[in-house]
């Protein structure tokens, strides 16, 4: 395994990031209030197979899935969501959030 230069450590995705784009695909599933499988396979596929989730644990998935929808009943709980991922994800993952959050919403064929 080759030893990875400055810039790629630093293009390397850190652990809040995965979190974080995790976290948006799954508010993006569940803006509709109604998780299809589409999204759901979707939003796994994207975790199992994109280079950027690499080191992201699969299992981690549920207990996100349940922080974002506590976050859904909250009053300002999508404004908090959007503070964090507004105040936590670098400037260079906002297209790649933006791609994988409009994957998601058209995974079922239709944008509600």
């Amino acid at each position: 395994m080759r030893a990875l230069t400055g810039e790629q450590q630093g293009q390397r995705l850190r652990s809040i990031d995965a979190l974080i784009l995790v976290a948006l695909m799954i508010a993006v599933s569940l803006s509709d209030e109604q998780v299809r499988t589409a999204e759901l396979l979707k939003i796994e596929g994207a975790v199992n197979n994109l280079p950027i989730f690499a080191n992201y644990d699969i299992d981690r998935m549920r207990v996100m899935s349940q922080t974002v929808q506590d976050l859904f009943a909250e009053e300002e709980g999508l404004d908090a969501l959007f503070g964090l991922i507004r105040d936590n994800l670098p400037q260079r993952l906002f297209e790649t959030a933006y791609a994988l959050a409009c994957a998601v919403a058209a995974s079922d064929g239709t944008l509600r």
